[in-house]
């Protein structure tokens, strides 16, 4: 946040001072009469701008980078929103911050075959939520919501993860060791424990390329299921879509609540 807030000072104190340059330009210029030089562009550009079929191509192009402008941002705010893709985006998360908390425990002279040994239920559970097949619903969600095929940003990152999943979905002797219902050896070599971790550390990146494109923060969920526990102890839902509901309706009655909660948290840190 402060990084945000100073380089929004540094815009607008460079934007300041180039304003103060053109006009203390234009001042000199009409001083000592060279103005005049500068109609014969202006008139050009003028001319351009009355044209209807020019004017209108522009307005259009504009037009159409609002409405693309407007629709990511509000496609962002529903995504985030919605009960199933909220809860998907918060175990990634949850994964992706296991995996790097243990990568930076990590002893420098531990082998990669020795590290998997070693974190073998962690790595386990890592593996378990970043290849889950329920994320296809976000993905799927995203299709729906967002222009992929003008967004070129978002869909190199869900490109990324669809190209790097199969490689640690594929059978192989790291996957069957870290797999709870295989009673594997592990007999993997070391090549292929660094090809494993590799190719899990390039996917856990490609998810939290995903959650940064998307603005995640976790705090809003946490509040949000805070609100549900104290409301609705375990045991009184039946079905996700019960849960879906009840959770739209604590949205609704505590919504001013939650955000006065987020804003408090948000000052804090």
């Amino acid at each position: 946040m402060k990084k945000n807030k100073k380089k929004t000072i540094n815009l607008l104190a460079v934007s300041t001072i180039l304003s103060l340059v053109i006009i203390s330009g234009c001042t000199i210029l009409s001083i000592i009469g060279s103005i005049s030089e500068l109609n014969e562009p202006l008139h050009t550009i003028n001319s351009i701008i009355s044209n209807p079929y020019i004017s209108g191509l522009i307005y259009s192009i504009g037009l159409i980078f609002v409405v693309f402008s407007v629709q990511i941002i509000i496609s962002k705010r529903k995504i985030k929103h919605d009960f199933r893709c909220a809860e998907i985006m918060e175990d990634l998360f949850d994964g992706i911050f296991s995996l790097e908390e243990i990568m930076k425990n990590r002893k420098d002279d531990e082998s990669d075959k020795d590290f998997i040994i070693t974190n073998k239920a962690r790595l386990s559970t890592i593996k378990q939520i970043l290849i889950y097949d329920n994320n296809n619903i976000l993905i799927e969600s995203l299709n729906l919501c967002f222009f992929l095929n003008l967004n070129f940003e978002l869909l190199g990152i869900i490109n990324n993860i669809k190209n790097r999943i199969p490689n640690i979905k594929k059978d192989g002797r790291v996957s069957d060791y870290l797999n709870y219902d295989k009673n594997s050896n592990s007999d993997f070599t070391e090549n292929d424990a660094h090809i494993y971790l590799t190719d899990l550390q390039f996917l856990a990146g490609y998810w939290k390329a995903l959650l940064d494109y998307l603005d995640y923060d976790n705090s809003y969920n946490q509040i949000l299921l805070q609100y549900y526990d104290k409301y609705f102890p375990i045991g009184h839902f039946t079905t996700i879509d019960d849960m879906s509901v009840r959770m739209r309706m604590i949205r609704m009655t505590f919504g001013k609540e939650i955000r006065k909660a987020l804003k408090e948290q948000k000052k804090k840190r």
